[in-house]
């Protein structure tokens, strides 16, 4: 399969797990910087299997585990700025629907991205 489908296919597992964790942490009332921080890191530790496995059949080893961490740190930190942006952004119209969809349009927009560094960089034949 192509890398790219297989990638998809877990990145829609990934997606469905974080989104929901945020939108029902964010109902909680937790806030969105700690919801995203939440919901990715709980994505990501299926995410690392899932991709190491089926998407680029990388023996998973510290080296690619540390690799992944500091990817993961990296994107996690650009999705959760770019999310208290918006928040700030559109306070005036703050939901907790407004937030779940400005979390679904900045996970989409980091989707490439994150499949040219995870390809390149941690999951590296």
């Amino acid at each position: 399969m192509n890398k790219l489908i297989s990638f998809f296919i877990c990145g829609v597992i990934q997606f469905g797990l974080d989104t929901a964790i945020f939108t029902g942490l964010t109902w909680l009332g937790v806030s969105v910087a700690v919801a995203n921080i939440l919901s990715r890191g709980s994505a990501a530790c299926v995410g690392y299997y899932i991709n190491g496995r089926f998407t680029f059949q990388k023996k998973m080893d510290r080296h690619v585990f540390l690799k992944f961490v500091l990817y993961w740190g990296g994107m996690t930190l650009l999705s959760t700025a770019l999310i208290y942006l918006f928040e700030h952004l559109l306070a005036d119209y703050s939901s907790v629907k407004l937030m779940a969809l400005t979390k679904i349009v900045v996970e989409i927009l980091l989707f490439f991205l994150s499949f040219l560094i995870a390809k390149i960089w941690v999951y590296k034949k």
